[in-house]
C-alpha cells in the first residue's frame, strides 16, 4: 500500500497556521487530490471543517498515529497551477502576507462567490460507462463535488484530462437591489 499525503495551506489568517500542515490522502481520494486544489480538512482539536489549498502531494517516510485525512476535495480540477502557487508563496513572504491571502487574492471571483459547477459532455459516444450512468442522457448536469464518490470523482477527472467533458462554472448572482431611505424635513 502506497501511502501518500498532503502539504495543505489552511484557511485560518494568522501567524500560527501560516504554514502547510500535513493530511493524510485516503486510498479512495488517492488519486483526486492534486497541488492548487481546494479541499476540506478537519483542523484544530474540535476538527472543525475547513477549506485549505493543497500546495504538494508527497509520499511520507513514516506516518504519524494521529494524522487526519482530508475530508473531501472541492474542485475536480487545480483551481491554481503551479506558477501561481510559487508566485503566491513568493508574495506572501515579500509583502508579509499570509500565504492563504495571497491563494485567495489570485481566485478568479466566481470561484470566490456563490457558484455552480456544471459538467458538460463534449463528446457524448466516448464517455465512460460511469458517467454515462451519471448523467442520465443529459448533456449537462450540476454536480456538488462533495456529495461525489471518490471514484466517479476520479472518473471525471480523467474525461475531464482526455476533453471528453469540461466543468463550466455558473456565477449566482448574490447582489441586492440597493434601497434608499427617504427623509424628510419637518418644520
Amino acid at each position: 500500500m502506497h501511502l501518500q499525503a498532503a502539504a495543505v495551506i489552511v484557511d485560518v489568517p494568522a501567524r500560527q497556521t501560516d504554514r502547510p500542515f500535513t493530511y493524510l490522502i485516503n486510498e479512495n481520494l488517492k488519486d483526486s487530490v492534486l497541488p492548487g486544489m481546494r479541499v476540506v480538512v478537519p483542523f484544530g482539536r474540535a476538527d472543525r471543517l475547513i477549506q485549505g489549498f493543497v500546495v504538494q502531494v508527497f509520499s511520507p517516510k513514516t506516518v504519524p498515529a494521529k494524522l487526519k485525512a482530508i475530508y473531501a476535495v472541492q474542485d475536480i480540477e487545480p483551481v491554481l497551477n503551479n506558477e501561481m502557487l510559487e508566485l503566491a508563496q513568493w508574495l506572501a513572504t515579500r509583502t508579509f502576507s499570509f500565504q492563504i491571502a495571497c491563494f485567495q487574492a489570485m481566485l478568479p471571483n466566481a470561484l470566490r462567490g456563490k457558484t455552480k459547477k456544471q459538467l458538460v459532455v463534449t463528446i457524448p459516444d466516448q464517455l465512460a460507462p460511469e458517467i454515462v450512468e451519471f448523467m442520465a442522457g443529459k448533456p449537462a448536469k450540476i454536480i456538488d463535488t462533495k456529495q461525489l464518490s471518490p471514484e466517479l470523482l476520479k472518473k471525471i477527472h480523467q474525461e475531464k484530462s482526455a476533453g471528453k467533458i469540461e466543468i463550466r462554472y455558473l456565477v449566482q448572482a448574490t447582489a441586492k437591489p440597493r434601497q434608499r431611505k427617504k427623509s424628510s424635513l419637518v418644520n
